[in-house]
């Protein structure tokens, strides 16, 4: 409903995995009109946006195209993940197992930075995965 909120979308693509998400999606698209959106869903929005922020340190969407270039291999999008994740209930034990056994190579990187230039969220990846480890081990 946000993107058929915007007047200059014309076509809105989504994934969808069953026919019951092709009929939403379908009666959602049918019913969605460009600069319809009330005072009341622009505040939901800005408050599910405030409670997103707050609880996610890495903004990673997890697309991997940081993955696709990166000569160690490295799972940047897991590793992400899961810091935001023990970092969202203060606890990297929480997260650990499944830390050592996606990200046992994120002490490998040798900072190429080909994973920065995929990255369409432009995040300081190298960087970012220094916190993850020291937080993490």
């Amino acid at each position: 409903r946000w993107l058929w909120n915007q007047p200059e979308v014309t076509c809105v693509l989504s994934g969808m995995n069953s026919i019951e998400m092709v009929n939403e999606n379908c009666r959602i698209a049918s019913d969605a009109k460009a600069d319809s959106f009330t005072k009341d869903d622009f505040e939901v929005i800005e408050k599910v946006k405030k409670i997103i922020s707050e609880s996610e340190l890495v903004g990673c969407t997890g697309c991997r195209y940081c993955t696709a270039g990166c000569p160690m291999q490295i799972q940047i999008p897991m590793a992400f993940s899961l810091y935001n994740e023990a970092q969202k209930f203060r606890n990297p034990a929480s997260q650990r197992r499944s830390y050592d056994r996606a990200c046992a190579n994120i002490a490998d990187c040798i900072e190429c930075g080909q994973c920065m230039e995929a990255c369409p969220q432009h995040l300081e990846i190298p960087e970012l995965l220094k916190k993850v480890r020291a937080y993490m081990e």
